[in-house]
């Protein structure tokens, strides 16, 4: 009685993780009005043809469009021997993505298994292959994900597998690391250049319109209600390119207060200062003159976990939109500093105007 409520608790956390893969990738890839109508974390749990069908097609074509295209020739199914050719389609695509991602490991049926789909095997070919379609949307967006290794029963071999995915991982990072550090460094040096300008830009605006305000408030004193309506117009403009000035020093304070703890981040690690587990402690030390791959990597992946935290995410991206967003705010900067100018001259006008008519 364990074991079958120990299966259906699994086999209800597998709905509910087929549900929510597929929600997910109908964000990025929509689905048809049917997909969105049936998908619900009970839809496996007793045999479901057409919710089987409709998964399987939206996953396959979301995971190889081209395969499927090639593959699915019977799709929309309309009638029963249409839905014959397609079990049979889908069984050979099946085979092709098990053959091109040999990770995804998925489960092979016979045609006549995909008559009436449902329960856990069906299950679980419906979850490894959301998890493939997810994968593979990760990878055309350029975000690098791996799909754990095949699991074998042979010990050496499972930790020889273990080894070579933490080795290309620890690779993949140390690589990806490396170019945005680089490409970080290019720039870092012209954007802080312009930063110091934008602030001397800055500094010099604050100081004219403090001067501004001080003048507008001697003369608002000086003609008290007999201040025209126009000039009180806009002073009300000034006060709000004033407040847009302040938004931007205190957006530009922020920009600088990042690169300055960004500047000379560099990922290094020293294992005589690093605090490892006890297990991985034998990371410090050779036997024979030979170092233990073994303990290598346990002291490795412990290192790994504890500081990750610390280690920068930098993705190009970010770089080039800091870049943008810095030259954009010294555009808008030079043009409200051109307006402010003219408008001293026109409250100059103004006040002159009124003075002599008076």
């Amino acid at each position: 009685m364990t074991d079958i409520r120990r299966r259906k608790t699994n086999e209800r956390q597998m709905n509910q993780a087929i549900c929510d893969n597929v929600s997910l990738l109908l964000r990025c890839h929509p689905g048809t009005m049917q997909l969105k109508s049936i998908l619900n974390a009970n839809m496996f749990s007793k045999p479901n043809k057409s919710a089987f069908q409709e998964v399987a097609f939206y996953l396959l074509t979301v995971a190889d469009p081209q395969l499927a295209e090639e593959k699915l020739k019977s799709w929309p199914l309309v009638t029963s021997g249409q839905e014959i050719q397609f079990r049979s389609e889908l069984i050979d695509c099946v085979n092709v993505l098990n053959s091109k991602h040999k990770s995804a490991d998925l489960p092979v049926f016979q045609p006549s298994h995909l008559v009436s789909p449902g329960g856990y095997r069906i299950g679980t070919l419906v979850f490894k292959l959301s998890q493939l379609a997810i994968r593979e949307h990760l990878m055309r967006a350029e975000i690098a994900v791996t799909l754990p290794p095949r699991i074998s029963a042979n010990p050496e071999i499972r930790t020889c597998d273990m080894m070579q995915v933490l080795s290309e991982t620890a690779a993949a990072i140390d690589a990806k690391t490396g170019e945005n550090l680089v490409r970080f460094n290019t720039s870092h040096f012209r954007l802080r250049e312009q930063a110091e300008l934008v602030s001397c830009l800055l500094t010099k605006t604050k100081k004219e319109i403090s001067m501004c305000k001080k003048e507008l408030e001697e003369t608002k004193a000086k003609h008290g209600p007999d201040v025209p309506r126009v000039l009180e117009l806009e002073v009300a403009d000034v006060k709000q390119r004033v407040a847009k000035t302040l938004e931007i020093n205190q957006l530009f304070h922020s920009s600088k207060a990042l690169l300055d703890q960004l500047a000379g981040l560099t990922l290094k690690h020293d294992p005589d200062s690093a605090q490892l587990p006890n297990k991985a402690a034998p990371l410090k030390s050779t036997r024979d003159g030979q170092l233990d791959l073994i303990q290598y990597f346990q002291g490795l992946a412990a290192w790994l976990e504890k500081f990750r935290p610390k280690i920068p995410t930098l993705y190009p991206i970010y770089v080039s939109q800091s870049l943008a967003k810095v030259e954009t705010l010294l555009t808008k900067h030079q043009q409200i500093l051109e307006d402010l100018k003219g408008l001293e001259t026109q409250s100059n006008r103004l006040l002159q105007e009124r003075m002599g008519s008076k």
